[in-house]
């Protein structure tokens, strides 16, 4: 299995959302420990990539790598 890294802008942190979203939903419910708790519905992982992730970014401050 082979993968790879992509810097993401925020215009493409907004453009990609919803697979953000399911992204990280998946991943918390399939147990991983990332620092959420179930119950985590695709609302809540949406809002941790617009309030927490997308500030950042337009800050320039780091880059999202997906």
């Amino acid at each position: 299995m082979s993968a790879s890294l992509r810097h993401f802008s925020s215009t493409d942190i907004l453009e990609r959302l919803p697979e953000l979203g399911a992204l990280l939903q998946a991943c918390v419910h399939d147990g991983a420990s990332i620092g959420f708790v179930l119950p985590f519905d695709v609302a809540a992982s949406q809002a941790f990539w617009t309030d927490n992730v997308l500030p950042a970014v337009t800050r320039a401050s780091c880059r999202a790598a997906c």
